[in-house]
């Protein structure tokens, strides 16, 4: 009786090759809308949709700086954004990669913001005309029934040892900077607030813009808040990483500022709603050291 042939095994393929870069850009974006989802998930597209993975209404021109990146799959692996927000991941393997993204580095201007969200101290209906002798309640400084935007901003960066220099105005009194101080850009009278002309705000910087019909906003000039921390709750994505690829990936993370909003401190996604902006001018930034 003859012998059966022996089964030929093909050789085991070889490993691929961790050849492969990954590129990850952070960008500011933001939601059309007043005020953060309570739920802002429930928006994310599918997790494994392949590309670019888009979950906010609005994108910005921003990028994020010192974010910290992590990638989870074939390999694991994390680093910070450099100051054009990207970072890459050389000599890795192929395979699909879970990106996420979260912010680590702390401010303290922006820790004296968050902690006083839902304070009602610097509210329309509150009177602060007692400790700046030039607000009166009809000049839109600080009396009761006016924004006070540029009160808290004031309030915050003195608590932190950086207060602005107050200005002099009727009667030789003195007030702080009004938010279209902090938006001239030809402004250099703000002591060490200097104007941030970078494609990356951080956390801790002042934005303001001034109003073209401060008569539809109750007198006020223009708003003024502080950029808080990017939310958290939007920046993970899936990415398919191929033998020998390139790949170039964009992942966003939420924008929110600190400011005073009427009946209280809040934290918002403006100026990037679309809701009023053709009522101001671009956003201005500036940065202490």
């Amino acid at each position: 009786m003859a012998t059966p042939p022996r089964p030929v095994h093909a050789p085991p393929s070889p490993p691929a090759a961790a050849d492969c870069t990954l590129t990850v850009t952070v960008k500011y974006g933001a939601r059309t809308g007043e005020d953060p989802d309570p739920d802002p998930r429930r928006d994310i597209m599918d997790q494994d949709l392949e590309g670019v993975v888009q979950y906010l209404d609005k994108p910005t021109k921003f990028v994020v700086a010192n974010a910290t990146v992590k990638i989870s799959g074939p390999e694991e692996k994390s680093g910070t954004t450099d100051e054009q927000g990207k970072i890459v991941f050389d000599r890795i393997k192929p395979g699909k990669y879970k990106i996420s993204v979260s912010y680590e580095k702390k401010n303290p201007l922006a820790d004296a913001a968050r902690s006083n969200i839902g304070q009602g101290r610097w509210a329309i209906a509150a009177d602060r005309t007692d400790e700046f002798s030039g607000y009166r309640g009809n000049d839109a400084k600080g009396g009761g029934g006016k924004d006070k935007c540029n009160l808290f901003v004031y309030d915050m960066t003195k608590r932190i040892g950086k207060p602005p220099p107050t200005k002099w105005g009727f009667s030789f009194s003195s007030h702080p900077p009004l938010a279209e101080d902090w938006a001239e850009e030809k402004q250099n009278l703000l002591g060490v607030w200097a104007i941030y002309r970078g494609a990356s705000p951080q956390p801790g910087d002042v934005v303001a813009t001034k109003f073209h019909s401060p008569g539809k906003h109750r007198g006020a000039t223009g708003h003024v808040a502080i950029v808080s921390y990017p939310d958290p709750n939007l920046s993970t994505a899936i990415w398919p990483v191929k033998e020998h690829d390139r790949v170039e990936a964009t992942v966003y993370m939420a924008w929110t500022v600190v400011s005073e909003g009427g009946y209280g401190v809040h934290e918002t996604y403006w100026p990037f709603h679309d809701d009023d902006v053709l009522e101001y001018d671009p956003p201005v930034f500036r940065r202490a050291p």
